[in-house]
């Protein structure tokens, strides 16, 4: 503790006292992170091995995929070896009730604290969706992702909405260690929607739904007895099922509703004798649909399998849902009542057109009705389409996904195994301060990078980014994957007070098992990815946590810190500590290389395989260029007049073109020289409208020969012209 102010540290531990009981009484997440870190950062609760974790929409119900595949692990484990755990909002359901008096299925309710128990220790974990935002996969855990529908709606980055929303799906893919997909056409648009291509080291298994399977294995003589215990209808008639998707947003579950309702009516108006209706509302519309009189009668619970329910469907109206892509296997009427087609595709996007898909469009009830009043003289639009949606589903994806998950080896030993890893470099940036005044100088570090192909470039920063932060960011102009830093951190009520502490600077703090233990975490929650070859700190220098996080956390091949203008500062934390002092005695050293852009140093840096120079340290801009071993040219070019412009760059190109140097640097109005030079892949060009003449010094030390005005290097920069001909190098004048 010699590096902090004594009586500061005793206030501080005072305070956060008072704050951790505040939390304890009145924060319900609070409580939640504590209960799951409990499990994570102790070495007391190992992983249950027989343990068998499900979850469907976040426990909204017992269906879908989780479900297709916890009745073939059942169906195997007569000797009830494994424990399987459901996580359901209403663990009493018609559904539950079931499996009720088997001894070996459980039900609890979400974010207990069993649930958070089970989530920390079971091994196997087989979800639809995402989950909260403060689980991290252990090590020896098993996660299956089977999403839930092949999506016509835009998806993670296409969708409408705030820039980033889609942080946690994403960071579930990437920790998931087996991805199942229906098709392929789903396969190609999740990888892209979410950024997981490159960087995702997981196993996909394109083996098609679970759930379809119960669409064409369901004994339909046996659910049909179930649901006309629950729904009664008549054996009779035939069933049209109306299954919308969901729009808007939470706030407006009340609208959305009652548009679920008005249209299901008007739906049931418009059968044909022989026909009746039943519904199924999204799970976010079902809470408020179910207490509705007017459909009640009609209404099929949430409880219930979709897929199960399909199986004794005979028509399915639907809209924008993946329902649909299920439902083809049948072979029946598919029809899309799209009543809001203009609307849907502004607000949500959709990647399909919808014209373009098997089924037939309706955009009005009189469309709809002449459809139903025809339906046997029915002919599927885009017929010839339905095979790339529905080709791999043979009626057995619950098996081959069972057979993979309990397979011992790791090899890959099937075809619809797939890992989509490329194997190069994972070069991970991580980037913050977007309205700092070093900003600038880290766009155009990270803009030099372009040229690094042979890896790939993660860009990882907070997920909640405003209009001028997405402004900044938009300035990146290569090629990356983005990942988000998003939540907050796992720790205890017990490790609270010494990991804050270690946060302002104290480093008795670091040298903590636990702390270490949370900073570790961390980074795993945050970046779930598999390896990380170089990483490069571009976040602010003056926050302690950030920094602690990346130095102790973060395990890397290399390591890069570089520092900005505001390393400098003479910023202190609440202890007293120098930000800046602390940053260069404890942090630095657990890195492999520090670049200083505040200074000039010509030393090389290595990105990948390629090495490049930092030209340019001033503090408003900066830049890098990528060097390249053998003879080097330097070309000064930055002194046509308008009247002998296009002449000058005459010259200069027949002058390279019959030049023997390996590499050519042209210091020049970028914008006027590269429609000449952009193409010749030994040439490179220094923008000399955002960097001085004088912060090319690094560059010139290393060239064989400089080619240059000696008029004007004479008359403005003799400086630099004193430095060319002291180092001894060649000097050709430009209009020779």
């Amino acid at each position: 503790m010699d590096n902090i102010e004594v009586d500061l540290r005793e206030k501080f531990i005072k305070t956060h006292q008072v704050e951790i009981k505040k939390r304890l009484t009145t924060n319900k997440n609070f409580n939640r992170i504590n209960e799951y870190s409990t499990y994570i950062l102790s070495k007391e609760h190992p992983i249950k091995n027989d343990t068998i974790l499900y979850d469907s929409f976040l426990g909204k119900s017992m269906t879908d995929n989780p479900y297709a595949i916890f009745l073939e692990i059942l169906k195997r484990d007569v000797d009830h070896k494994y424990h399987h755990v459901w996580i359901l909002e209403n663990p009493d359901n018609v559904q539950s009730k079931r499996f009720s008096e088997l001894d070996n299925v459980e039900f609890i309710r979400p974010y207990t604290k069993k649930h958070l128990q089970y989530l920390a220790t079971a091994k196997y974990l087989i979800i639809n969706t995402s989950m909260p935002y403060y689980f991290t996969k252990r090590s020896n855990q098993v996660m299956i992702n089977t999403w839930h529908g092949t999506p016509l709606k835009g998806m993670g980055k296409y969708m409408g909405g705030r820039f980033g929303q889609w942080a946690n799906v994403q960071r579930q893919f990437l920790m998931t260690d087996y991805m199942v997909y229906p098709n392929k056409y789903t396969q190609t648009v999740m990888n892209d929607s979410y950024d997981l291509n490159d960087i995702y080291d997981g196993v996909q298994l394109t083996v098609g739904y679970p759930r379809v399977d119960l669409i064409q294995n369901t004994n339909e003589e046996n659910f049909s007895s179930f649901l006309n215990g629950i729904v009664p209808f008549d054996y009779g008639k035939k069933i049209v099922l109306y299954a919308p998707t969901w729009r808007g947003n939470q706030e407006s579950v009340a609208n959305m509703t009652e548009e679920f309702v008005e249209n299901s009516l008007s739906i049931q108006n418009a059968l044909p004798e022989g026909y009746q209706l039943l519904v199924k509302a999204h799970q976010i519309a079902y809470d408020k649909a179910k207490t509705d009189n007017r459909i009640k009668s009609i209404l099929v619970p949430n409880d219930i399998d979709t897929s199960e329910l399909l199986s004794i469907t005979d028509v399915l109206i639907s809209d924008y849902s993946s329902i649909f892509f299920d439902y083809l296997i049948t072979g029946k009427p598919v029809f899309l009542y799209a009543y809001d087609l203009e609307e849907y595709i502004a607000d949500r996007g959709l990647l399909l057109d919808i014209h373009s898909v098997p089924g037939n469009v309706v955009q009005n009830i009189d469309q709809l009705q002449d459809n139903l009043n025809n339906l046997e003289n029915y002919k599927m639009n885009n017929s010839l389409d339905i095979v790339k949606y529905i080709e791999w589903q043979t009626g057995s994806a619950a098996t081959l996904i069972v057979d993979e998950l309990f397979n011992s080896s790791n090899e890959l030993t099937h075809n619809f195994e797939t890992k989509i890893s490329n194997g190069r470099p994972n070069i991970l940036l991580y980037l913050d301060g977007f309205g700092d005044s070093d900003y600038f100088s880290k766009v155009q570090f990270i803009n030099n990078m372009n040229k690094n192909n042979d890896c790939n470039i993660i860009l990882l920063t907070k997920d909640h980014l405003n209009e001028n932060e997405l402004l900044q960011l938009s300035k990146i102009k290569i090629s990356y994957n983005h990942i988000f830093k998003l939540g907050q951190v796992n720790y205890t009520v017990d490790n609270y007070t010494s990991y804050s502490l270690a946060n302002q600077g104290d480093v008795s703090c670091l040298a903590s098992e636990d702390v270490q233990k949370i900073f570790i975490e961390e980074i795993h929650r945050v970046i779930p990815l598999d390896k990380i070859d170089h990483f490069i700190y571009l976040g602010k220098t003056m926050d302690i946590f950030e920094v602690n996080l990346f130095a102790f956390g973060l395990k890397a091949n290399k390591k890069t810190f570089v520092k900005t203008i505001l390393s400098y500062s003479n910023q202190a934390t609440l202890l007293g500590v120098s930000k800046s002092k602390y940053i260069d005695d404890y942090i630095l050293h657990h890195y492999n290389e520090v670049l200083d852009l505040t200074r000039t140093n010509n030393n090389q840096f290595m990105i990948g395989k390629n090495n490049y120079m930092v030209l340019d340290f001033n503090h408003q801009s900066m830049n890098a260029i990528k060097v390249v071993e053998g003879n080097k040219l330097l070309v000064i070019a930055d002194d046509f007049s308008e009247f002998d412009e296009l002449f000058g760059i005459y010259n200069l190109q027949r002058f390279i073109k019959r030049n023997k140097n390996k590499t050519i640097y042209i210091y020049g109005d970028r914008e006027k020289l590269k429609n000449y030079f952009m193409l010749d892949t030994n040439v490179y060009l220094i923008n000399s409208t955002t960097i001085e003449l004088v912060n090319i010094i690094p560059l010139i030390s290393c060239c064989t020969s400089v080619m240059a005005d000696k008029q004007k290097l004479e008359k403005v920069h003799m400086g630099i012209y004193k430095y060319i001909i002291n180092s001894k190098k060649n000097l050709i004048d430009i209009n020779v």
